[in-house]
């Protein structure tokens, strides 16, 4: 199996701040640009999501992480590239959070969003995915980190009023 980004094992061993200090792997985008600090939102003028709704969408969410990381095990498993699993399954989750997302939307929240605020956040999260799928071959657990704080990120944004944040549409 060819490994993606793969460091030398005695390399492996070390912590990812070693690694870092190293300069063997990149920090990650800054936590404000993949959740960047948006203005409250008024509860009482923008209809915001159920905390029921919210618990419903992430348990299933939840349940596709886990799906995806049983997919991303049964490849390698099968000797598929590592990047590429991570990819397919990074892909299958953010696609589903990201159409899920579209019930949870508010006018409010697209206008505050719409833009740059948006670009800069989905281009944070694209830097973060692709520094993930390189150390994919060498971190085992960099895939399951990414999706669940890109599910905790799309839930946080959502019940502050921010969905068109990770949403498919903004407006």
């Amino acid at each position: 199996m060819v490994r993606f980004g793969a460091l030398p094992p005695s390399v492996e061993a070390l912590p990812m701040a070693t690694l870092r200090a190293l300069h063997l792997v990149a920090p990650p985008p800054a936590s404000d640009a993949l959740l960047p600090n948006l203005p409250e939102l008024d509860p009482r003028a923008v209809p915001l999501p159920s905390g029921a709704a919210l618990s419903a969408w992430r348990k299933q969410a939840d349940l596709r992480i886990q799906l995806a990381l049983a997919e991303l095990d049964a490849a390698l498993i099968e000797g598929e590239d590592a990047g590429l699993a991570a990819r397919i399954a990074v892909d299958t989750v953010r696609e589903w959070v990201s159409l899920s997302l579209e019930r949870f939307r508010t006018l409010e929240g697209a206008e505050v969003v719409r833009g740059e605020t948006r670009q800069a956040c989905q281009e944070a999260w694209s830097q973060r995915e692709l520094q993930m799928i390189h150390n994919a071959g060498w971190d085992a657990g960099a895939v399951d980190r990414h999706l669940r704080l890109y599910v905790g990120t799309a839930f946080e944004a959502s019940a502050r009023g921010y969905a068109s944040l990770l949403a498919t549409r903004c407006s």
